[in-house]
């Protein structure tokens, strides 16, 4: 008989688990019909049309979302690969303010692979950019440039979405783009 040492789920755990799913739930279906509504709405339609108009006097239009997907891309992939800094050490803590920021970060290397594991939180990333630690940090420099493909892949993403889709994906993908850019703008700037 195997040994099952967890506790027993509880009903009100189950149910506050539940609520907690059908809120979510209710919560991105109703984003959606918002999504929809507005997509109806008139002066959205016009722009709608307007982006289409422009993507057919404009063919190329559509090659710059993804130029930038695949710039990101390699960015991403390519990271990895960057020598280290030619300054190993960081400068004076006097220059800097105190210690060096820390990161959690781990590199493997097989013979035909490479991975790498980072974690950092918003404020190491934040106090990392305030002293520019990629200048003397290989982990630094390979997690900036990682985020900065990342930012031209989910851009290029978002740009091809808001070309190619309907007026309901395209105010759907730009209203979360703009949610999480607010997000990430309020995260690094007031925290």
């Amino acid at each position: 008989m195997p040994d099952d040492t967890r506790s027993p789920e509880t009903p009100r755990s189950r149910w506050q688990r539940f609520k907690s799913w059908a809120a979510s739930l209710a919560f991105v279906l109703g984003l959606m019909i918002a999504a929809f509504l507005i997509a109806e709405f008139g002066p959205v339609k016009d722009l709608c049309e307007r982006i289409d108009s422009a993507q057919e006097m404009y063919p190329w239009l559509i090659g710059i979302p993804i130029g930038l997907m695949v710039v990101g891309g390699i960015l991403m992939l390519g990271a990895q690969f960057l020598p280290g800094p030619r300054q190993q050490t960081p400068p004076a803590d006097e220059a800097l303010d105190g210690a060096a920021v820390p990161m959690e970060y781990a590199e493997a290397r097989g013979r035909w692979s490479r991975s790498m594991a980072m974690e950092a939180t918003t404020e190491q990333v934040r106090e990392a950019w305030r002293r520019r630690s990629w200048r003397y940090s290989r982990s630094w420099r390979v997690f900036f440039l990682m985020m900065l493909g990342a930012i031209l892949v989910a851009a290029g993403g978002t740009g091809l979405l808001v070309l190619i889709g309907t007026p309901f994906i395209r105010v759907l993908v730009a209203g979360l783009a703009g949610y999480a850019a607010v997000r990430i703008l309020w995260e690094f700037a007031v925290k």
